[in-house]
Order: structure tokens, then sequence, then C-alpha cells
């Protein structure tokens, strides 16, 4: 009998842990969005990096790892850098998906991730956050991009690299100055096209520790009977 309890505490506790365990970032759905709209999170790095890689592929890295693993509706979200390199121009590499852009607290950053939004030289909110949500009011960003998110004094591409202010909502927000790529700065990173979905019923982490100590319970009581 004690032995069949001690099992049955102890499954209790791993439910219990189950039902208390931290997460990783998670994204939520803007306000005004329904389900079936698209949309994209873009964000400031806490971490900042030198210019000197000529690969886009190493910036893209660089904001994956800063975004530890952030999730939207389960799975997993792909981050992109908004850079451009001597081969790869920003609005190229990020696409253009037509979605519209925000940060993570829901504030809207752009009408769409084109010319006409995010690359329009005007946005609607300066792009001031990173994914913690917390003000990057101080943050500075290489970008290697022109206004238009076309390559202008590129990653990795000479001693000197464009970078911009997050805290702007003109074109500075790309497009400030240049300074020597050994310097470290922060760097954009925005989502993959990321779709509304329908709210699936799922039981609270409460309900589901509730109904392995209504199982547990069971099975202790007949096992207690068994030894009878």
């Amino acid at each position: 009998m004690r032995i069949a309890l001690s099992i049955c505490l102890s499954m209790l506790v791993m439910a219990s842990a189950v039902g208390t365990a931290s997460a990783g970032l998670i994204v939520s759905t803007p306000n005004g969005l329904n389900p079936g709209d698209h949309f994209r999170i873009m964000f400031v790095t806490t971490g900042t990096t030198t210019a000197t890689s000529t690969s886009i592929s190493t910036y893209d890295s660089f904001v994956n790892t800063d975004a530890n693993g952030a999730t939207y509706n389960g799975s997993t979200i792909t981050w992109q850098a908004i850079g451009s390199t001597s081969s790869v121009n920003a609005i190229t590499h990020i696409g253009t998906t037509g979605d519209a852009v925000y940060l993570v607290d829901g504030t809207k950053v752009a009408s769409s991730d084109g010319l006409s939004g995010l690359w329009s030289g005007g946005l609607l909110n300066a792009p001031d956050e990173y994914l913690n949500g917390t003000l990057a009011s101080t943050a500075t960003t290489w970008t290697g991009t022109a206004t238009n998110g076309s390559s202008s004094s590129p990653l990795g591409g000479g001693s000197l690299v464009e970078f911009g202010s997050p805290t702007s909502k003109t074109g500075i927000w790309v497009h400030a100055s240049v300074d020597f790529n050994s310097s470290t700065y922060n760097l954009y990173g925005i989502s993959n096209d990321l779709v509304v979905q329908s709210a699936p019923s799922v039981p609270e982490p409460s309900t589901v520790v509730l109904a392995a100590v209504g199982g547990l319970s069971a099975l202790a009581y007949a096992l207690a009977r068994a030894r009878k």
C-alpha cells in the first residue's frame, strides 16, 4: 500500500510540474486581427554584433538565437535579419508578403512589408521594441540598407556599414548613417508569415492537473482494496 501511494505521489508531483512549467516567449495575436488574417512581427535584438560577415545567414542565425525559441500558436517562429549584404537586398531577403508588420505588444509599424509600407520612408510607429516588449530607446541597428530596402553600405561589404535608429518612424529607422563594421550594434529581426488561427479548445493546465489527481486517487483506492 505504501509503495502504491508513493508511486501515486510521485506521479502527482510530475503532473503538477507539467501544469506549471514555464515556456519561452509566446507571441500574441495583435488586436483587431481575425482568423485567417496574416501578419509579421519585428523586433530589435537585445544582443549586439559586429557587421563584418558577408553572409546574410550569419545575421539570420543571430536574430533567431536572440529570439530564443519564441512561438506563435504553438509553433516556433522563424526569423530573418532585416539587412542587406553585397549580394542580397533586405527587401528581397525578407520578402514582400503584403502582411502588416507589428511589434510584439501589438503596435502596428507598417501597413505592409512592401514599398508602400515598411520600405516607404515613413512608418506608422517607430520599431523601438525588444522582443520582450521593453523599449529599445538607446539601441542602434546594423542594416546595410537604404530606405527602399536596397543595399547601401552593406553588411560585410566594407569598413563602413549603414545603421538605423529604432526610435525613428522616418527612413532613419533603417538608413541613419554609417560606422566602422567592427563596432557592435543590434539587429532587426522580422518573423515569417504568421496566420491567425481559430482558438482551439485546450484545457487549462489546472484542469489537466485536477484530472490527473482524480485518476491517481482512483488508482490508489483500487490498489488499497486489492491489498485487503
